[in-house]
């Protein structure tokens, strides 16, 4: 167990460490880094100045290995915007994303998974035909476009929710509910195609012939058995909406059809 660990972090660390130097170079290649704080207005002395500030006047190698001394120490220099130092611009905004992202979560689970159960359990009758359709409509709608229209109808027309800002629960309902759109209709569609899967194994089969019944069935034998791929995809989800809307769809794309 303590070698797996090992091996486990010290995979993380190169995985890390290469992605960190790509991303350096990458950088590099693209242009002059210095360009972002200069405007019109730059003289040639205080592009100098500029440069020799950022460290850009130093050999690439120089550069590389002071960005490396930095960044094991926590310091991967300042905001382009604020100025500020950039790590201590991200944990100052981690809060309110990680709170983002719990709401959204528990949004896209809780109406999701019990809306997939629902559905399997009628399949083919009209709340399957319904729960899959409005699945397969939210699913195709982007993220971007939803909250558009979310702020259209419950911020500027109706006046429910405020347009903009932080601080109370009414600011947190439109960004998680834009946020779940996706997720939400994936995990309904994801949830009844698991749980057709196990409701027709043998030992659904059995406990139906005992005569138990059909939600004691469901919840005691086939969710059970068809919660492991669920929980995959509520930890796959998660990373996907800390690190943004787009990576939750990425890292979850094929894992939301419905037989």
């Amino acid at each position: 167990m303590l070698r797996y660990a090992l091996v486990r972090v010290f995979q993380i660390v190169v995985t890390v460490w290469g992605v960190t130097t790509v991303l350096f170079f990458v950088m590099r290649l693209a242009g002059d880094p210095s360009a972002l704080f200069m405007n019109e207005q730059t003289t040639p002395e205080q592009a100098v100045q500029i440069r020799q500030s950022l460290g850009l006047d130093r050999p690439l190698a120089a550069q590389y290995l002071q960005f490396l001394g930095n960044a094991a120490v926590g310091d991967f220099g300042v905001s382009l915007r604020s100025g500020e130092p950039a790590m201590a611009a991200a944990l100052d905004r981690i809060g309110a994303t990680f709170e983002l992202a719990v709401v959204g979560l528990a949004l896209s689970v809780l109406v999701g998974v019990p809306l997939g159960i629902l559905a399997a359990m009628n399949r083919g009758r009209l709340v399957d035909r319904a729960a899959t359709a409005v699945s397969v409509f939210v699913e195709g709608i982007p993220t971007f476009l939803l909250a558009i229209v979310l702020i259209g109808v419950f911020a500027v027309g109706l006046r429910l929710f405020p347009v903009a800002g932080a601080g109370t629960v009414a600011h947190l309902v439109l960004p998680a509910v834009a946020l779940a759109g996706y997720s939400l209709a994936r995990f309904t569609r994801m949830t009844r195609s698991v749980m057709l899967e196990t409701l027709g194994q043998d030992y659904v089969r059995t406990a139906r012939a005992k005569g138990q019944r059909e939600l004691l069935v469901v919840g005691r034998h086939a969710l059970k058995n068809a919660a492991i791929p669920i929980v995959t995809t509520i930890g796959l989800t998660f990373t996907g909406f800390v690190s943004g809307p787009s990576s939750s769809r990425r890292s979850s794309r094929g894992r939301g059809s419905g037989g």
